[in-house]
């Protein structure tokens, strides 16, 4: 672990470093590097802010896993839903590190390949413009040493991203998996004198009598609404966890799309199809991806929230007792305002979000495409 945090650490420290220099010593002739740079200076900044936020608000992160962990052990769930989830989360883990590391992959191979192939002159991963008076970084061995230790620390710190990413997208994940269960719990509220396979055969000709049953289904919506206090408050404080970074990376991937299609645009109209911007595309669909992530589990956590009013109308309420009926009216009630997980406060994660973000990033191409080719 502490071999991670230092890789990590120099990582975060090496790139920056390198990034600055560039802007210290390059002549930028062309828009096209300098979007590149303000991109990887912009990313790196985005990503180190994002993980000093974590550091500082590690101990509310725990304290809301701890809470989120007795939530499970109290509420149980008959339907494996937690299980289900707990395999999409690994699914979704291993997506994002796979796409991640495989733009990594391809923007540390590609100069290299370049020069192989096409003969040109040496390049690196990343640009670096050394002072004047500095050695030659394009001769060898200092160009293979530069080579090895730019590749090494993108991989370290997209792998530090990936991390920090998933722990807040399982944190999400786990509230609309709570949700899902109060979903299942709700709708299998039933009087115990029917037959689990005639229960819905005879639902609409049958009502609870005994006393029994009857106080055993108002306990059973008794649990169901605690249970929704208790995701309201584990939703409440995962939003307060995640707005800072999440505005962070909601900011630095704008500015990452943005600066990426100024750059592939302008790439496409001096140079035509060079492997540079295939290169520069695929950062622009991993930047677009993680914000997709962030969007959809939110608005899953959205769509599980409205599902509670259906769920609470399809439990056995017809001629319940009225204490059953009233509580049950209370909790439909609240339900009616889905929870949601915003960004500041001011956007929430959804798949309204998302298009918007599409839709931005396709009118800045067509912007930047049109007036730099009238020019």
């Amino acid at each position: 672990m502490r071999l991670r945090a230092a890789l990590l650490a120099a990582a975060h420290l090496v790139l920056p470093v390198t990034l600055s220099v560039n802007f210290l010593s390059c002549r930028f002739d062309s828009l096209d590097l300098l979007a590149t740079n303000i991109f990887l200076l912009s990313g790196m900044a985005g990503v180190s802010s994002k993980a000093l936020l974590f550091v500082l608000d590690r101990e509310r992160f725990e304290l809301l896993l701890l809470r989120l962990q007795r939530t499970r052990m109290r509420f149980p769930d008959n339907s494996g839903a937690r299980e289900r989830r707990r395999r999409m989360a690994t699914r979704v883990y291993y997506a994002q590190h796979g796409s991640a590391q495989l733009v990594v992959l391809l923007w540390v191979s590609v100069p290299g390949v370049t020069a192989l192939v096409s003969g040109e002159g040496r390049e690196l991963p990343m640009p670096l413009c050394p002072p004047a008076t500095a050695a030659d970084v394009h001769l060898s061995p200092c160009f293979e040493l530069i080579y090895a230790l730019q590749a090494a620390c993108l991989f370290v710190a997209v792998e530090g991203m990936i991390s920090l990413d998933s722990s807040y997208l399982t944190l999400m994940l786990n509230i609309a998996t709570e949700l899902e269960v109060l979903n299942d719990n709700l709708v299998s509220i039933r009087s115990g004198r029917l037959p689990e396979d005639k229960k819905c055969s005879q639902l609409s000709d049958q009502s609870p009598s005994n006393p029994a049953h009857e106080d055993d289904m108002y306990f059973q919506l008794v649990e169901n609404i605690k249970h929704h206090q208790h995701i309201i408050s584990r939703a409440q404080e995962l939003e307060s966890v995640m707005s800072g970074p999440t505005f962070v990376h909601l900011f630095y991937s704008l500015v990452c799309i943005s600066l990426s299609i100024v750059s592939v645009t302008v790439l496409l109209q001096t140079e035509g199809y060079t492997p540079k911007i295939l290169k520069i595309t695929f950062v622009i669909v991993v930047f677009v991806s993680q914000l997709g992530f962030f969007c959809i589990l939110g608005n899953n956590v959205i769509e599980q929230s409205e599902r509670l009013l259906v769920s609470a109308y399809s439990s056995y309420w017809p001629g319940a007792q009225p204490r059953f009926q009233r509580a049950l009216l209370v909790l439909m009630l609240r339900a009616r305002h889905p929870l949601h997980i915003s960004v500041a406060k001011l956007y929430p994660l959804s798949k309204e979000t998302y298009l918007q973000i599409l839709n931005a990033s396709y009118t800045l191409f067509n912007l930047v495409f049109q007036t730099n080719g009238r020019n």
